[in-house]
């Protein structure tokens, strides 16, 4: 199973918030886990300052 197998899982479960973080870092990628329900895509690596500015409410 793949990321964006399990994204579309756990959105049949729930609509809560969700940030995918990877190490992939194409636009096809990024669109595939869009398409499945992502809320935010980070690519790895990331800071904390920038993983905080995401989770922040708008």
């Amino acid at each position: 199973m793949d990321g964006a197998d399990l994204l579309r899982m756990l959105r049949a479960a729930s609509r809560g918030p969700v940030i995918v973080a990877t190490a992939r870092d194409g636009k096809a990628d990024m669109v595939r886990l869009l398409d499945a329900g992502t809320d935010r895509y980070v690519v790895k690596p990331y800071s904390a300052a920038w993983l905080a500015a995401l989770v922040q409410p708008s």
